[in-house]
């Protein structure tokens, strides 16, 4: 089959590979292991903790935050660190809990608000890496509490590293612009010749997916306590 590019797509059986069935699933733990009061305790002192943030950054370095800790309220602030520079972190880990970081980051040439540019103001005029929240939010209630701690945390670790995280930035945009000199400067590709190769289905095969189609419509009856189980001890000890 000719393409419009001038490449091609050509269609071609062949003769079917050897059959291996697909190996069974293990078999559904009956029991779950009951945690001792060490692992609990362990357990509790380093949670497992999603950190979401959303990262404006404007110039001058500002970037303004939103961000949320686990199942905590969002919290809005201006800082004065450049989050690109954060770019690429995935993990924390605090003497408290294990952070696992998702980071939306992009760079926003409008100016900053009134109430962004007043919080702005009041952040450390030696560059210390700081938040400062916006107007309206609530930093002494309780449950506020654990998203500005894990900001915090965050911030410190930005400032044990700055040096390193700034040239790896630097680093990874050089990178960037190269590639996007090359890819500019590069011939177009050559039409692509493609070869699909086909065979039409074996009897066995055809008889392992009616059997999965059989199961998918007919699932069989978790272990009784099971699941309840694994809810009770997960609550009690925290999700990792």
């Amino acid at each position: 089959m000719r393409l419009p590019d001038g490449g091609s797509v050509t269609f071609k059986q062949v003769e079917p590979p050897p059959f291996v069935p697909k190996p069974k699933a293990p078999a559904v733990l009956e029991q779950v292991e009951e945690l001792t009061l060490e692992q609990l305790a362990e357990l509790q002192r380093h949670a497992s903790v999603v950190l979401s943030i959303s990262a404006s950054v404007h110039d001058g370095g500002f970037t303004v935050l939103r961000w949320t800790s686990g199942d905590s309220p969002r919290v809005l602030a201006v800082c004065n660190v450049d989050f690109r520079h954060l770019a690429g972190l995935g993990n924390l880990e605090t003497a408290v809990a294990d952070y696992f970081i998702i980071m939306g980051i992009g760079a926003d040439a409008s100016p900053l608000t009134a109430a962004e540019a007043r919080a702005a103001k009041t952040l450390p005029a030696d560059g210390w890496p700081s938040f400062a929240l916006l107007d309206g939010t609530q930093a002494q209630a309780a449950d506020a509490q654990a998203p500005l701690a894990a900001m915090e945390a965050l911030l410190e670790f930005y400032h044990a590293h700055q040096a390193d995280l700034i040239a790896k930035y630097q680093q990874r945009e050089t990178e960037a612009a190269a590639r996007e000199l090359a890819a500019r400067n590069a011939p177009p590709p050559p039409p692509r010749q493609s070869v699909i190769h086909f065979w039409p289905l074996q009897p066995e095969q055809k008889a392992e997916i009616e059997a999965e189609a059989r199961l998918r419509a007919n699932p069989a009856p978790a272990a009784a306590g099971t699941t309840e189980q694994r809810r009770e001890i997960q609550h009690a000890g925290g999700s990792k």
